[in-house]
């Protein structure tokens, strides 16, 4: 085997490579490419991995329930129900960031739950 024959070879496994990652981005692409418009409730409860939720889909933590508050993970029976009591002893909360207030509602648990909440205020 000369160097004319190798140069062949090898050349040949880096299209061959070029064509197998190209057909594997092709099927990524069909298999995956709707999945941008579906609805993040269609996939999960609130339990869920993504980044963006628009506003209008978020949780507003002022009519909440006990059990919209415990779809979150780390947040239980009793987190719930203090969240309810000091909403309710402070004429509700004005911010989001008020909802560290509460006892049991650590910073960590706030940063994972932050991005699908929102107060949404009345009019007057």
């Amino acid at each position: 085997m000369d160097k004319k024959e190798l140069h062949e070879i090898i050349q040949r496994g880096i299209i061959c490579s070029i064509a197998f990652i190209t057909l594997i981005y092709i099927m990524a692409y069909v298999v995956f490419k709707d999945t941008a418009d579906v609805n993040i409730y269609q996939i999960t409860t609130y339990k869920n991995v993504y980044n963006y939720v628009p506003d209008s889909e978020k949780l507003d933590i002022n009519k909440a329930t006990k059990e919209d508050f415990m779809k979150f993970d780390g947040i239980g029976e009793v987190i719930a129900e203090r969240i309810i009591e000091y909403r309710e002893e402070n004429g509700g909360f004005n911010f989001i960031e008020d909802l560290q207030d509460v006892k049991g509602v650590s910073k960590n648990l706030y940063n994972r739950i932050k991005d699908y909440i929102i107060v949404i205020e009345e009019d007057p």
